[in-house]
């Protein structure tokens, strides 16, 4: 059965235009299927990952820049990542931790995510309502496995 004839999962491919990207999500699903032995109804959509997207950097770059792991101690307190850190869900930290890791280039992304965080930052008690209800918000993909 491919992805396309699985309703479950037809959805997954509705931004995919190239058959062989289609032909891929559905042997990873089929292997997930297998392997996982529950449900997979928590994924959500298919996205296709751009490493021209990103800025490139190697292992010894990101440790020398201490981006989340100190030089010295080992830890995170003291890095980039520690300075930044106000995530209140374990979901946004590891999104603030990938957005570390992986800084994007391009100019029209990187002033979109700009414009996001400015408009939670001038969003005051709207931002703390948030804050306080994803405070009550399990690991999500944690439990989703």
């Amino acid at each position: 059965e491919t992805v396309e004839e699985n309703a479950e999962f037809s959805f997954l491919t509705n931004e995919l235009i190239n058959p062989l990207e289609i032909e891929i999500t559905g042997k990873l699903l089929s292997y997930l299927s297998v392997t996982q032995k529950r449900s997979l109804s928590h994924i959500q959509k298919a996205v296709e990952y751009q490493p021209d997207h990103f800025l490139k950097m190697d292992h010894y770059s990101k440790f020398n820049l201490e981006l989340s792991q100190s030089i010295r101690t080992g830890q995170k307190k003291g890095t980039l990542l520690w300075l930044l850190d106000e995530t209140k869900t374990a979901m946004g930290g590891r999104l603030l931790k990938q957005w570390l890791d992986r800084p994007l280039i391009q100019e029209r992304q990187i002033k979109a995510r700009q414009e996001m965080v400015q408009s939670l930052l001038n969003a005051y008690f709207e931002r703390l309502d948030l804050q306080a209800a994803l405070t009550n918000v399990y690991d999500l993909e944690r439990l989703a496995g």
